[in-house]
């Protein structure tokens, strides 16, 4: 077979795989992106729904309270007047403050008072005998007095849900004994579903578990359920999103439902459609180009180099080299190529090594210090051992650094750090976090008394004297000490707790270790 056949076959077979793998990549990627897109925004809007009727009953709620802390709701339920009836409990009253009902208790779970307002035609209502029966036998109302806790919510009687919200009544000063409860509520009447939808400008619906036109997503392959909440696509065109409602006794009785049109879902499939014959007109031309090329080129050493380029880049191993001989401009080519490699390989490394150590000092950086630091976190829970974290800071640097200048600063820092690590380094790393500040890490200990000594060490080390550009300085160092596991199990807390307990050892004099305790932070809250 010859070459061109081969370049011809192996181009179209190529172009015609790849083609197949990103129209299936496309289309897989793209369409759940979309998918994931519209269900999120359908659960967004069950949740406004829901915060809406929360908002309803919430400030219901926050009604009830107020007459519930009125002096003299707390007068009529000991000695029910009717003049406050009269004067307090009109039509009005019911239609300005948004309830159907409203029920007085005594603390022995007798009614005082109960009074109903049909809101739509502005007619006295006969309670329902449910709810009157429910109030007076439910400990969650019966015990309210004693209890003092706030019930609101739903509640489901034979007619129909109920918001219903209920306080046990105190004086003006929210204190008590309480003589009874106070007790509000609104018929969730198909109005007050349309009130919750205007808000929200959805498609809502309430409905009984039990009612069979409340369709669970159960059946079919796009159903998403997440957090309570069920998405469900009923055909193209229209999406339905359903949670449950929990009424006051902890009883999911109710749906909530919201439906909406699936433009996401349109554009999705319109934007993904247009990609794919993009792609494959892309393809097309592309492949036709490429052998073109081909016809002008020798394609067994370039195949031969594109593999070997394929396999350092694939492995990322930059010790691999292009293997070749003769002397022309491809071999040329593969020659400096391979020239390139040397220096990236030395790049990589030098790469490496900055990225992980500060440059002044060379030891190693705060970024190396986290990574270091979650690997011995996970290891000592393993191990079931204990880690130490010093906060070193060094005492009177500024000063050496005002009198003999930054370069002498700097000289001084890179002392300081040889003997930190001669210091630490048989029991973990020491890094520098930044200015004149380092930290360590204490892994390989086996008692709370190697901390104390490599501590000790520190200070005697850093007291000792040092000669920088021909001038001989004496510095000290404040030490904090914070213990894994018992002083916290995060990187965050233990190094924030090694903090505060360098400040205490500042405190204390300066030259000086502290081991974290909590008195430190009570004091600093003080």
């Amino acid at each position: 077979m010859s070459l061109r056949i081969k370049s011809l076959i192996s181009v179209v077979f190529f172009s015609f795989l790849v083609l197949i793998i990103i129209i299936m990549f496309i289309q897989t990627t793209l369409n759940e992106s979309f998918e994931e897109l519209e269900v999120s925004n359908v659960r967004e809007h069950v949740e406004r729904a829901m915060n809406a009727l929360e908002r309803e009953i919430q400030v219901l709620s926050v009604t009830n309270r107020d007459w519930a802390t009125w002096d003299q709701s707390y007068s009529f339920v000991q000695d029910p007047q009717e003049t406050f009836v009269e004067d307090s409990l009109s039509e009005v009253t019911f239609m300005n403050n948004g309830f159907n009902y409203i029920i007085y208790m005594d603390d022995s779970g007798g009614i005082v008072l109960q009074k109903g307002l049909d809101l739509l035609e502005f007619e006295q209502l006969i309670l329902p005998s449910d709810l009157i029966e429910r109030m007076t036998t439910e400990s969650l109302f019966v015990d309210m007095p004693r209890s003092l806790k706030r019930v609101k919510g739903i509640m489901t009687l034979e007619q129909g849900p109920t918001y219903i919200v209920a306080s046990p009544i105190l004086n003006s000063k929210g204190e008590g004994p309480s003589p009874g409860v106070l007790i509000m509520g609104r018929f969730l009447v198909p109005s007050e579903v349309e009130k919750i939808a205007a808000n929200v400008k959805l498609e809502v619906a309430i409905a009984p578990g039990t009612d069979p036109r409340v369709s669970l997503p159960l059946k079919l392959e796009t159903e998403q359920v997440d957090e309570g909440i069920w998405v469900e696509a009923l055909d193209k065109n229209r999406i339905v999103g359903t949670t449950q409602i929990q009424d006051i006794f902890g009883e999911k009785s109710y749906y909530l439902s919201v439906t909406t049109n699936r433009p996401i879902y349109q554009q999705g499939k319109n934007s993904t459609d247009f990609l794919v014959m993009f792609m494959i007109i892309t393809s097309f031309v592309f492949a036709i180009i490429i052998l073109i090329l081909l016809e002008t080129t020798i394609l067994s050493k370039i195949s031969r180099i594109m593999k070997q380029v394929q396999v350092i880049k694939n492995s990322h191993d930059f010790t691999l080299r292009l293997h070749h001989s003769g002397s022309d401009e491809l071999n040329k080519l593969m020659d400096e190529f391979n020239l390139l490699l040397d220096k990236v390989e030395q790049s990589q490394d030098l790469l490496v090594h900055q990225a992980s150590h500060d440059p002044l000092t060379n030891l190693p950086n705060r970024s190396y210090f986290d990574e270091y630091l979650a690997k011995s976190l996970v290891e000592a829970k393993q191990r079931n051992s204990i880690i130490a974290i010093l906060f070193v800071d060094l005492d009177g640097f500024k000063s050496i650094n005002d009198q003999f200048g930054h370069s002498a600063g700097d000289q001084l820092l890179q002392i300081i750090a040889m003997r930190l690590h001669s210091g630490v380094m048989e029991k973990g790393v020491v890094t520098r976090s930044g200015g004149d500040e380092f930290l360590s890490i204490l892994s390989k200990l086996s008692s709370f008394e190697e901390v104390r000594v490599v501590a000790e060490k520190i200070l005697m080390i850093l007291k000792e004297d040092m000669t920088v550009q021909g001038h001989s300085v004496s510095i000290s160092a404040s030490v904090g000490i914070s213990i894994f596991p018992y002083d916290g199990e995060s990187k965050d807390v233990l190094i924030k707790k090694a903090d505060l307990a360098m400040y205490r050892a500042k405190e204390q004099g300066k030259n000086y270790y502290q081991f974290y305790d909590p008195t430190i932070l009570e004091n600093k809250k003080e």
